[in-house]
Order: structure tokens, then C-alpha cells, then sequence
């Protein structure tokens, strides 16, 4: 069982912290422990309802890096629940399930579901950087360039993507922290 935790506890990065008491875990660092948890199970697919709630872009960023590095080095089928779509791909994402009402409204690649009108039209945020792109302002370099003052506080502050729209339509995205 010793050979398990530490094995978990390095896959989710908290060997450092295996004699910490729980109170005094970052909720990061709890979150992380709740995942090393469920590793020595060895089940083949894993199901998370909503693991960004709770933390910040950044720590969210290092939630998707965990799970994604789960996903490829224990060959695991990850599924996400989440409304942080953005935050969600920003790893290779191969599949989006989108739901409205109950049902499903569309089964598609990422790149589809972001070309479509159907995140609004089902009451889900858009990622910033798509609205962004739609509403005519460029991205590149880190810099944003606006045609409405609006955009900018929507999203000041935010973790952007670079991303081009090319001229058959297809959506390039290039991960950046700004």
C-alpha cells in the first residue's frame, strides 16, 4: 500500500507534502491529493465533474497539465465535465460532448464547436479569445489590438490564446499566458 501512495503522490506532484496534514494543503494541493486518491484504483477511464470550480486560471491550468499528463502516461480515457471550456482546452482536447436541456446538441471536435453559434445559443460562455476574434480584434504577440472598448474589460487580465481565423475559416490556436 506504501509503494501506491508514493507512486500517486509523485504522479500528482505532492511527494513533498505526504507528511502534511490535510488542513494546511492548499485547496490546489487538496485537489491534487484527491486525484493521487483515485489512482491506485487503476480504472481505465476517469470522469471529472467540474475540476476548475474551485481554483484559479492559473491553478486550473496546472489541474488540465495533471490531468493531461495522467491521460497520456497511464493511457487513461479522461472524461471533463466543465464550463471552463477554455481552460479545458488548453490541452489537445480530442472530442467535445456540448449539452443543452438534458440532450446532446452536438458531438464535434473542438474546432467545430468553436467555428458554430451553438456555445451561445446553449447559455455557455464563448472563450474570451474567440469573442475577441469575432468582434474584429486581432491577437498577436501577446498584444491585443481592440475595435471595442468593451473587449478590453472582458478581457483584461485574462489567460489568452493566440489565435488566427484563416481565410477557409479554420480556427488556429497558439496557447500563450499573457
Amino acid at each position: 500500500m506504501l509503494e501506491k501512495v508514493n507512486t500517486a503522490a509523485k504522479t500528482v506532484d505532492m511527494s513533498d507534502f505526504l507528511m502534511n496534514v490535510p488542513f494546511n494543503l492548499s485547496g490546489g494541493q487538496k485537489q491534487k491529493v484527491a486525484l493521487g486518491g483515485i489512482l491506485h484504483d487503476e480504472e481505465e477511464i476517469l470522469l471529472f465533474d467540474e475540476p476548475l470550480a474551485a481554483l484559479d486560471p492559473a491553478m486550473g491550468m496546472t489541474a488540465v497539465d495533471l490531468i493531461d499528463k495522467i491521460h497520456k502516461n497511464q493511457n487513461k480515457t479522461i472524461i471533463i465535465i466543465e464550463h471552463r471550456l477554455e481552460d479545458v482546452l488548453y490541452r489537445k482536447v480530442d472530442r467535445i460532448i456540448l449539452m443543452n436541456e438534458g440532450r446532446i446538441a452536438m458531438d464535434t471536435t473542438p474546432d467545430e464547436l468553436l467555428r458554430s453559434n451553438l456555445l451561445k445559443e446553449s447559455g455557455i460562455r464563448e472563450p474570451l479569445y474567440i469573442s475577441a476574434l469575432k468582434n474584429g480584434s486581432t491577437i498577436s504577440n501577446k498584444t491585443i489590438t481592440f475595435k471595442t472598448g468593451d473587449m478590453y474589460n472582458a478581457l483584461h487580465g485574462a489567460v489568452i490564446r493566440e489565435a488566427q481565423i484563416d481565410v477557409q475559416g479554420n480556427l488556429n490556436i497558439q496557447i500563450t499566458d499573457v
